[in-house]
């Protein structure tokens, strides 16, 4: 199991000399020459009135990692004074498996252990760690059908349509921009697979990124430490809603059903009125639930399970 994995923070109250001093880190310069001249950089996104594209100037930045986990040290421009700043991102789960992997189980404890060990090594209190991204998610082991199947049936969330992306680092997923986060869906094993380990099971990954704290500030959450001291369930009751939020869909369940060429296809779908489409989608629902294997709500309750596993390990550890 795993609910949080990515972070990113701003670290308050930084003594960037000893930062850049610890001798776990070993930071390297980034956008300067070796005259300390500003390198520009071309971003595809600025174009000029020619159609030309434009270049621009990145502030710079010294770089350091440790078991996954990425420091970056902002520096000033010359028509600054002291603006120097300093962020820390990357997952906290690869942190506790020496920044190789995440496709194991990691708990609320082991998490705090992860915390634990960043402040006696590299002396940074979660306190001091405004969190600016946090990513959540839950690795869940499937043993009557692959991952893939479920990929290929999550169709839309919500009346939005999923998009099939491709990384280097994380290969293939589908994901879906909300507001303020982001919805992924992928095949966890494979994607450890294709880099060389060794799995010998089926593990979905669901996770939410949260690219904008609004709603957690809300929830009075700031810090790293906030987010250790508020309850998990929340998260846990997030990702169970995101996942009943799927429009999902099963070609063997709509087999020689009626409207199946219309549910298989998201043009369908967003033609409808919304009326029309949560009718629709109650039908849906209703046929995949007589059919002989259910993968919507197996997934459903295989998520609801992790949750209830967690909770429990949790008291435990703290009783």
């Amino acid at each position: 199991m795993v609910v949080v994995d990515y972070i990113k923070c701003h670290i308050a109250n930084c003594d960037i000399i000893s930062l850049i001093n610890h001798p776990l880190l070993s930071f390297q310069q980034r956008n300067l020459s070796e005259y300390g001249e500003l390198i520009p950089i071309t971003n595809t996104a600025l174009i000029d009135r020619t159609g030309r594209l434009k270049e621009k100037y990145y502030r710079p930045y010294k770089i350091a990692f440790y078991r996954d986990l990425k420091f970056k040290i902002y520096e000033s421009f010359e028509d600054e004074k002291n603006y120097n700043f300093a962020t820390i991102e990357g997952s906290l789960h690869k942190y506790s498996n020496e920044g190789l992997h995440n496709f194991n189980d990691f708990s609320i404890q082991d998490l705090n252990n992860v915390v634990r060990d960043i402040q006696h090594r590299l002396n940074l209190s979660p306190k001091n760690l405004i969190l600016k991204q946090l990513e959540i998610g839950l690795n869940l082991r499937l043993t009557e059908f692959k991952s893939r199947e479920v990929i290929k049936g999550c169709l839309m969330y919500r009346r939005k349509r999923f998009k099939n992306v491709f990384t280097k680092d994380e290969g293939e997923y589908i994901q879906v921009f909300q507001q303020r986060r982001v919805l992924k869906i992928y095949d966890k094993a494979l994607h450890y697979l294709n880099k060389g380990f060794d799995i010998k099971h089926e593990i979905l990954r669901i996770e939410l990124k949260y690219q904008r704290m609004n709603d957690l500030k809300e929830k009075g959450i700031y810090s790293l430490q906030d987010l250790l001291d508020f309850d998990f369930t929340y998260f846990m009751e997030q990702l169970s809603t995101a996942w009943k939020n799927v429009l999902y869909v099963d070609e063997i369940a709509l087999h020689n059903h009626n409207n199946k060429f219309q549910y298989l296809y998201p043009f369908y779908w967003e033609q409808l009125t919304p009326s029309n489409f949560q009718y629709h989608r109650e039908k849906l629902i209703k046929i995949l639930s007589n059919s002989e294997m259910d993968k919507r709500q197996i997934v459903s309750n295989l998520i609801k399970g992790k949750a209830k596993s967690l909770i429990e390990k949790t008291i435990e550890t703290n009783y």
